[in-house]
This record gives structure tokens, C-alpha cells and sequence, in this order.
């Protein structure tokens, strides 16, 4: 058996496959004929565990390692076939990505949603990937290096929490509604505790201010700024009358809970005396 080039000595289906590959009639041409800066770059490609796939040329010769193979489910190899034509379907939103790395624009795009076929059959899925070009040493740009992980499941488990957050938020706000109608009828008629009640449903709607906030944040964190923005809202200030300066400083769920309360306290006193 021959021996493997210096920039093939990996172990694996893919350097297998490369270097076992008859080139000779592929725009890249013989394998002993490779330009350094393409062999230079597929050893680096071989040596990662990061999917990485190098598109060589205006021809878009495509050579990948063993991880970005996970990408391909249903299509076969990729390598030594025209990039364009692995991700036919999805060309039209890639194809303008592919020209701006030849022409030495680097792209980096997080969860960015293509359409792609897997196994004879349309799928929505989510990559986040850089496209940089592969300069020769006479500054001319002669290929492309595509640095990729699919986000798939991490996308359509964040769209999940969301629709949960959400869902809960909902459940939440009832839930205080339901509170204060309660109070109402409660205590409607008593005696003597109009302001009582009313100190009560306002504390009410500022733990329910608090709350909304945090969903919309995905339950994360809010602001000091629109944390008192929001209380002060629902008491009807007037916003135009306020400002806030100081730093970003951000609040936890259990420490916005406490301070939407301390705000409702600070604004009731302001309203009452100035």
C-alpha cells in the first residue's frame, strides 16, 4: 500500500477516503500536485473534532472531515463534490455567503434557519457556521473554509421554554387577578380599610409587574431601570417625569420579586408627599 501523504497521516473515513481518492480528473488534479496552502488546509481540517468542511476553488470542490459527515444524514460523502450541488436546495441563501468568503469577507452566523434535505425529505434545520476565506500566499483567495455546528434541538429547545414561559406567565397573571378579585369581595363593605385594600392590590400589581417582566426576559433577569419604569407605570406616573441614571445593573427572579415591592413602596410615599 502507498504511503499516505504528510497532510493525510490521520486516522478515519475521511482521510481514507481522500487519500485513496483518484484525483487526477477533479479540478483539484492529482493528489501529488495539491497546492501546499490546500494541503496545509486539510491537515487542519483533518486534525480538528469541529466540523469543518473546505470548498476549493470557483469549481466549489468540497472536502470535509469526519465530523462535518454528521451534517450530510441522507446525502453520502461529500467530499470531491461541488459544494452547490450538496446543498443544492439550499443554495439560494448560502450561494451570496459562499461568493462574499471568495471575494475575502469573512461571514459568521449564529442559528441561521435553512431548509435542507435529509433522507429524500425537506427539514427545517439551524446552523451556526463561519465562511473565511483560504488565502494563497500571493494574497489571492483559493477557497473557502466552512466552520460549522448544527443548533437544531438548541433552537427548538429555546422555542419550547419560550412557549412554556409564556405559558406560565399567563397562568401567573391570572393567578394575581384572581387574588385581587378575591380581596375585593372579601373585604367590600368593611369599614374602614379602603386604604388598606388598596395598599394591598397595588403590592399585588407590583409583584404581577415584576413577573411579567422576568417572562418576557425568559425568566433570566431584568433591570434595575426597567424594573422601576414598569412599577411605576402601573401606578399610573407619569414616565415623562422620571429619569433613571447609573449603571446597567441586572436582577435575579428572587431579587426582582423584592425590589418591584420596594419600588411600589418608594413611588406610593412620592405620589403621597413629594
Amino acid at each position: 500500500m502507498p504511503t499516505r501523504p504528510y497532510f493525510l497521516q490521520f486516522e478515519g473515513p475521511a482521510a481514507q477516503e481522500i487519500a485513496t481518492r483518484d484525483w487526477s480528473n477533479s479540478p483539484l488534479g492529482p493528489l501529488d500536485q495539491w497546492r501546499e496552502e490546500l494541503r496545509t488546509s486539510v491537515s487542519l481540517m483533518l486534525a480538528s473534532r469541529f466540523p469543518i468542511a473546505i470548498v476549493w476553488g470557483r469549481e466549489k470542490t468540497t472536502l470535509h472531515n469526519d465530523a462535518f459527515r454528521t451534517l450530510l444524514s441522507g446525502k453520502g460523502s461529500g467530499n470531491g463534490r461541488a459544494f452547490d450541488d450538496i446543498w443544492s436546495e439550499a443554495w439560494n441563501d448560502i450561494g451570496p455567503i459562499w461568493e462574499k468568503a471568495m471575494a475575502g469577507e469573512p461571514t459568521y452566523i449564529e442559528d441561521y434557519r435553512l431548509v435542507v434535505e435529509r433522507n429524500d425529505f425537506p427539514e427545517e434545520a439551524y446552523f451556526t457556521f463561519c465562511y473565511s476565506a483560504i488565502m494563497g500566499h500571493d494574497g489571492q483567495v483559493l477557497g473557502m473554509m466552512d466552520t460549522v455546528v448544527e443548533t437544531t434541538s438548541s433552537v427548538h429547545a429555546m422555542r419550547q421554554a419560550h412557549v412554556a414561559n409564556s405559558e406560565l406567565a399567563h397562568r401567573m397573571r391570572n393567578l394575581i387577578a384572581m387574588i385581587a378579585g378575591i380581596a375585593r369581595q372579601t373585604l367590600k363593605g368593611s369599614k374602614d380599610i379602603v386604604a388598606p385594600t388598596r395598599t394591598f392590590l397595588d403590592r399585588l400589581a407590583a409583584l404581577g409587574t415584576a413577573q411579567t417582566l422576568l417572562a418576557n426576559d425568559e425568566g433570566h433577569a431584568t433591570t434595575v431601570a426597567a424594573l422601576l419604569m414598569s412599577v411605576a407605570q402601573s401606578r399610573l406616573v407619569n414616565l415623562d417625569a422620571l429619569t433613571c441614571t447609573g449603571p446597567d445593573v441586572h436582577l435575579g427572579s428572587r431579587q426582582s420579586t423584592s425590589a418591584s415591592l420596594a419600588f411600589n413602596e418608594l413611588i406610593t410615599n412620592a405620589v403621597k408627599h413629594g
